[in-house]
């Protein structure tokens, strides 16, 4: 075990912050250790989520005998690379940060050095933009839309991640890019299901702040204005809520009024998930119960999971 000292900004009443942490333990065995170094970075809960969100965009939308792509495996590869380069981008700008919330992800512990992480990220930008040309070249707008929007919100002078409404605007725009450049990649046509896991983004954007309420001290120190920091836990949970909770009518409505009658089920655990997020919230940060910090999180995962799960569910039996 070792102790970091990170000294408190200028300008601050706050102490120093001692984090003690572990390293990873880092195995020398080349590529392929740096391959796991780098998967582990790019967070594969999260990678599994924009997975779906192409395969969705792809498979489960279009017209009601959907065209398969022999490019689509490829499609899927590339928009994968392209996914994981951003979010090693984002452990790389967030490493203070991590720090002083405790992460044992690889670059704040040390495990992957710093600079080695940012050329691995210029190499697979480069690799999934070669592959998605190959592939369907409709992906390419789409591909270099979520390069030039995870740029913008891990890094610059001004990142959108440091801002109140700039990370849930990122976030809900790199899924409703997900999904576009699935469909970009088979060829679908937009119908209902496009809109409604479009509309499904803006739920997206409003539950992201979750993972907030968990670094609350790191994203102070760093300097990030999420909304627990700039409201208090207290009022930010009720406004997460809020817009959550508006949000879920809102995609119950608009699935009960399309002619797709299978946008129902999907709906339905947007609506539980709304019901879960305030509640959660306020059950672990407002009234301090002893419940994991990062339950509303992965209340917020798992909605995600089970929505997009679902809907290729549904899709399925158009491809028997």
């Amino acid at each position: 075990m070792t102790e970091i000292c990170i000294s408190t900004p200028v300008g601050t009443s706050l102490p120093p912050v001692h984090i003690p942490h572990g390293r990873i333990p880092a195995r020398r065995d080349g590529l392929a250790g740096l391959g796991r170094l780098l998967f582990a970075e790019a967070r594969p809960g999260v990678q599994a989520v924009f997975a779906l969100r192409f395969v969705c965009g792809a498979l489960a939308c279009g017209a009601s005998r959907p065209r398969w792509s022999p490019a689509f495996p490829a499609g899927v590869l590339a928009w994968f690379l392209l996914c994981c380069a951003i979010y090693i981008l984002n452990g790389w700008s967030d490493r203070l940060g991590d720090r002083l919330n405790g992460s044992r992800r690889p670059i704040a512990s040390g495990a992957l050095p710093a600079r080695q992480a940012l050329g691995s990220v210029i190499v697979l930008y480069c690799g999934a933009l070669a592959l998605a040309g190959a592939a369907a070249p409709r992906m390419i707008p789409a591909a270099v839309g979520m390069i030039a929007l995870g740029c913008a919100y891990s890094v610059g002078p001004r990142p959108l991640k440091a801002a109140a409404f700039g990370a849930p605007l990122a976030i809900g725009a790199g899924a409703a890019l997900s999904f576009l450049a699935g469909s970009a990649c088979t060829g679908a046509a937009p119908d209902a299901r496009t809109w409604w896991l479009l509309g499904f983004c803006g739920w997206v954007g409003a539950a992201c702040c979750t993972k907030d309420f968990s670094d609350v001290v790191g994203d102070r120190l760093a300097g990030r204005r999420t909304w627990p920091v700039r409201l208090g836990v207290r009022l930010a949970a009720a406004r997460i809520g809020a817009a959550t909770g508006l949000t879920g009518l809102g995609l119950l409505v608009l699935a009960a009024s399309a002619d797709v009658g299978t946008l129902v089920f999907a709906a339905i655990p947007v609506v539980l998930g709304s019901i879960a997020l305030p509640a959660v919230l306020t059950a672990a940060h407002v009234r301090d119960r002893r419940l994991h910090p990062r339950l509303a999180y992965r209340a917020y995962m798992t909605t995600q999971y089970t929505v997009l799960i679902l809907m290729l569910a549904l899709a399925a039996p158009a491809y028997l």
